[in-house]
């Protein structure tokens, strides 16, 4: 099975590359665009056979990264990037819920997401590349080609909040900078704002949407009228208790920040505090989540929204909130996590790595300790016990691989700089090269190798250097063109 995988994706690679070189020499050919330097068109070539949210992300390192580009072909890299983006696994960014266990499934699951590799963030950076190139095609980017991710409905279970800020601070900047002024005088900017609101429907959105009102320039008249769609959104926000509850802090602040903004420009603040009002009533009283329902009632005025909007100058002569208003019905579930180490051996591997980063009283080795012959074979013998290291049967693929990484990780930042680091270094590559995690969740296999390449970064005594060297010739396509776009 792996041989016939293999070949189809050699296959396809060979169609991509020639695809890509068929129409850089049409368009070079015709005078459209500028030739590529030599080596840009190899690093081109090489990451067309890239996974595609690899591929766009290099495309656009390519053009932040390196000066004197022709500014058409700028563009022309960063509408392709724009354009492979689409193609990308993930849609969205998530990020883990208060309290989700750092060593699980899902705060891994973000933790590969925070690499913003998937469709939105790539998108709107592509569209934030464009502005300053091309403003009207950044418009068109962001209104026409790009959609708008629609998360499905969260529940209680949900670890992972869908994060969407990328798509409302793209917004503002297209709003500030992608019309030109007779757009500008058909108020063709207003409208557009005005859509993005009306589109507003979940509650990771008001937040968002509350700060790109209040960072854009707007005449009173406009902002007024963009105060007044965001009150009508907040009154039909779809409750969801796990959203709400994770972003309720920071929608307060930047409901705070916007009702600055209406106080310093004369306009009345009733229909905001109105409709924050009602988002508040409507989702406190609704049915919440089993772990959230303490979080949500209890606090003082600078963690509780319903304190804060009690006590606040935004709620004016409205009543102020009483209990009877958010009594909710009983819980509705909990989050749901996967913990890593549940299984005997993993338990096993991960308290004997720990062994190798501190004595028995809970005291870290220090440098000199780990240069000694005893430690040294504490360390060989951690190596038998992690090669006789099996998946269980209670494990997944990606679960199982993301234990076993964390343990090589663990291994390089224990070992002392020398030959040791560097056979272990050695140890980790091979192990990424092999593993078919590789193909099945290439951003999930990438996360660590950038861990591992970030971490050695802060020692600071050049190992950092070493790796991505040592990636670069690795044999492995990835690994070689972020060692090229990071100049090793």
């Amino acid at each position: 099975m792996q041989d016939s995988q293999w070949a189809a994706r050699r296959v396809e690679v060979l169609v991509r590359l020639i695809s890509t070189a068929l129409l850089t020499a049409c368009l070079s050919a015709a005078g459209a665009l500028p030739e590529l330097p030599a080596d840009l068109r190899r690093l081109t070539g090489l990451a067309a056979s890239l996974p595609p949210e690899f591929q766009a992300d290099a495309l656009l390192q390519i053009v932040e990264s390196r000066g004197g580009l022709d500014p058409a072909l700028k563009k022309d890299l960063i509408q392709q990037a724009a354009t492979i983006a689409r193609q990308a696994k993930s849609a969205y960014p998530k990020v883990t819920a208060y309290g989700v266990n750092p060593d699980s499934r899902q705060a891994f699951a973000a933790s590969a997401l925070n690499l913003k590799l998937d469709r939105l963030s790539l998108e709107t950076h592509a569209i934030r590349m464009m502005l300053p190139l091309d403003p009207s095609n950044a418009r068109v980017m962001f209104q026409q080609e790009m959609q708008k991710p629609t998360p499905p409905n969260g529940a209680c279970s949900d670890a992972l909040v869908p994060q969407l800020d990328d798509y409302y601070d793209a917004a503002a900047q297209v709003f500030a900078r992608g019309f030109t002024p007779k757009e500008i005088a058909r108020e063709e900017h207003i409208a557009m704002l005005l859509q993005v609101i009306a589109g507003v429907k979940a509650p990771y959105e008001v937040g968002p949407a509350a700060r790109m009102i209040s960072s854009v320039n707007l005449a009173p008249q406009h902002f007024e009228a963009a105060l007044n769609a965001f009150t009508a959104r907040l009154e039909g926000i779809t409750p969801d208790d796990r959203s709400f509850t994770e972003t309720g802090l920071a929608t307060q602040q930047e409901i705070a920040t916007l009702a600055s903004h209406a106080a310093s420009g004369g306009i009345s603040r009733t229909s905001l505090a109105r409709g924050y009002r009602k988002y508040l009533t409507s989702n406190y009283s609704k049915s919440r989540c089993a772990d959230s329902a303490g979080a949500r009632i209890a606090g003082n005025p600078t963690t509780s929204p319903i304190d804060w909007f009690n006590l606040s100058d935004l709620r004016g002569d409205l009543p102020m909130i009483d209990i009877k208003e958010i009594s909710a019905r009983d819980g509705d579930g909990k989050i749901q996590i996967d913990a890593f180490w549940s299984t005997p051996d993993s338990e096993r591997i991960l308290s004997s790595a720990r062994a190798l980063r501190m004595s028995p009283g809970g005291v870290m080795y220090s440098a000199q300790e780990r240069s000694t012959s005893e430690w040294n074979q504490k360390l060989q013998d951690f190596l038998e016990q992690a090669s006789g290291w099996k998946q269980s049967g209670d494990e997944s693929d990606l679960d199982f691989f993301n234990q076993k990484a964390l343990v090589y990780e663990s291994l390089i930042e224990v070992c002392p700089p020398g030959n040791g680091r560097e056979r272990m270094m050695a140890a980790f590559i091979d192990f990424l090269t092999h593993s078919n995690t590789a193909s099945q969740a290439p951003v999930d296999w990438f996360w660590h190798a950038q861990n591992v390449y970030r971490r050695l970064s802060q020692s600071g005594d050049g190992d950092a250097t070493k790796l991505m060297g040592a990636y670069k010739n690795s044999g492995n396509l990835l690994l070689e063109v972020y060692a090229q776009l990071n100049g090793r």
